[in-house]
């Protein structure tokens, strides 16, 4: 193994790796899942991102929906200002 690993050739090399993916999986699969108490900080850690990525979504959808609305009421409250300025027919 030790020749294997100061002098690798293709064969050899392959054997190599062969052998520790074989232990690695044998490790993985025979090993029991932990019984461990985590807590609720995981949890809360999770909970600030999230509600930050929801709102900055909701946002950003509001403002792209919004947009048009207020573009068209900019234009016909610009228009509105343009007719008292300059009426088109003066009564003398």
């Amino acid at each position: 193994m030790i020749y294997a690993l100061l002098f690798p050739t293709r064969r050899v090399h392959l054997r190599a790796i062969c052998v520790v993916v074989s232990v690695a999986l044998t490790l993985f699969l025979i090993s029991s899942g932990a019984q461990a108490y985590i807590g609720p900080g995981p949890g809360i850690a999770l909970l600030g991102p999230v509600f930050t990525a929801v709102l900055v979504t909701l946002v950003s959808a509001f403002a792209l929906l919004i947009f048009p609305f207020r573009r068209a009421y900019q234009w016909w409250k610009a228009r509105r200002q343009r007719a008292r300025e300059n009426p088109r027919c003066e009564n003398s």
